[in-house]
C-alpha cells in the first residue's frame, strides 16, 4: 500500500510538471511625447522570437475593469476579472496554445476612447515591431471597449488602415454623423459586430444597428457581418470569445480574424480562407445563423442568433 501511494505521488508530480501555466505579463508603455504610461497585459504565443511574425489581438475591456483613476500594475489586474474574455482565459490557463495571437490587453483610467485604442495599436507597432505581423493587427472589445473599437476606426483614415479587422461586441457608442463612416469605408475595414436585442445596458438600435445600417448605406466593402443574439442581455461576450470550436460552432471569430490581412500599402485588406465568404442560412440543431441577401432585411428561423452580411439596411425581423 505504501508503495502504491508513493508511485501515485510521483505520477501526480510528473503530470503536474508537464502542465505549464500561460505567461501573462504586466507591462507599461511610456508615452514620451506627453509623459504618461499605458499599463497592459501581454501574452506571447508559443514560438515567439523564433523568426515568425505573429498576428496581434488587442482586447479593450468594459467599464467595470477601468482603473477609475490613475492606472497602475495593481489596478491592471481588474482587466482579467471579467469572465469569458481573452485575458481571463489566459489568466485561468485555458487560452488555446494553437491560437497564434500576441494578445495585448490595456487598461483605461476611466473610459476608453479613440485615444486609448489608438495607443494600444501604437504599442503593437512600436514595442512588437520585430516579431509582430503589422499587417495583421486585430482589435476587439466589449461594451465600453466595443464602443472604443468603433471610435478607433471612425476617428481617422490612419487609424482605420492600421487594423486588419475588428470585432466590436455590444459597443456602447453609436455614430453621430455620416462622416463617421468615411474612414471605415475608405479603408475597407472588415467588421463583425455582435449585440443582443434584449441588452438593457446598451441600446442595440442606437449603437450596433445604427453603425451597420450607416456603413451598408455608405457602401462598405467587405459588407459588415452582424450577429444579433435573441437573448443574453448585455453579457454575450462569453459566447463570442469562446475558444472551444466544438462549443462555438457559429461565432468562432478567431479564424475569421486570421482570414484578413492588411496589404503592405495599408489601403486595402486581402482575404484568405473560407471565413471571408458570405454565408447563407445554416442550421445546427435548433440554432439558426441568419441569412444573406443583396439588400433588404434578413430573416431567421427562430434560433437565438441571426447573422447578417448584406448590402442593404439591417432590419430586425425576428422576435
Amino acid at each position: 500500500m505504501k508503495y502504491s501511494i508513493i508511485c501515485l505521488s510521483i505520477f501526480v508530480l510528473l503530470f503536474c510538471s508537464t502542465t505549464e501555466a500561460l505567461v501573462h505579463t504586466k507591462k507599461a508603455f511610456n508615452h514620451t511625447s506627453w509623459g504618461e504610461q499605458t499599463f497592459y497585459y501581454e501574452y506571447l504565443p508559443p514560438g515567439y522570437g523564433n523568426g515568425t511574425k505573429f498576428p496581434a489581438l488587442i482586447f479593450l475591456h468594459g467599464a467595470g475593469e477601468s482603473a477609475n483613476g490613475p492606472c497602475s500594475f495593481s489596478t491592471l489586474e481588474r482587466v482579467t476579472d471579467n469572465g469569458g474574455t481573452p485575458p481571463n482565459y489566459i489568466k485561468n490557463n485555458v487560452w488555446p496554445l494553437e491560437l497564434p495571437f500576441i494578445v495585448i490587453s490595456p487598461q483605461a483610467p476611466w473610459g476608453h476612447g479613440p485615444v486609448t485604442s489608438e495607443i494600444a495599436v501604437r504599442i503593437v507597432k512600436e514595442a512588437y515591431a520585430t516579431h509582430a505581423d503589422l499587417n495583421r493587427i486585430y482589435v476587439t472589445g466589449l461594451s465600453q471597449g466595443g464602443g472604443a473599437v468603433w471610435q478607433l476606426i471612425a476617428a481617422s483614415l490612419t487609424n482605420a488602415r492600421n487594423v486588419a479587422a475588428v470585432v466590436p461586441i455590444c459597443g456602447s457608442v453609436g455614430p453621430t454623423s455620416p462622416s463617421n463612416y468615411t474612414s471605415i469605408v475608405d479603408a475597407n475595414v472588415p467588421i463583425w459586430a455582435f449585440h443582443a436585442v434584449n441588452d438593457g445596458a446598451v441600446n442595440i438600435n442606437q449603437t450596433s444597428t445604427a453603425w451597420i445600417n450607416g456603413l451598408n448605406g455608405a457602401g462598405l466593402t467587405p459588407a459588415p457581418k452582424y450577429t444579433i443574439f435573441q437573448s443574453g442581455g448585455h453579457y454575450i461576450w462569453g459566447n463570442v470569445y469562446e475558444t472551444n470550436r466544438a462549443i462555438n460552432t457559429q461565432n468562432y471569430i478567431y479564424d475569421w480574424l486570421l482570414s484578413y490581412s492588411r496589404s503592405p500599402s495599408s489601403s486595402t485588406t486581402s482575404t484568405t480562407g473560407p471565413a471571408s465568404t458570405s454565408t447563407t442560412s445554416t442550421t445546427t440543431g435548433s440554432t439558426t445563423t441568419g441569412s444573406t441577401t443583396t439588400g433588404g432585411s434578413g430573416t431567421c428561423g427562430g434560433g437565438p442568433t441571426q447573422t447578417f452580411r448584406f448590402a442593404g439596411n439591417c432590419t430586425l425581423v425576428c422576435n
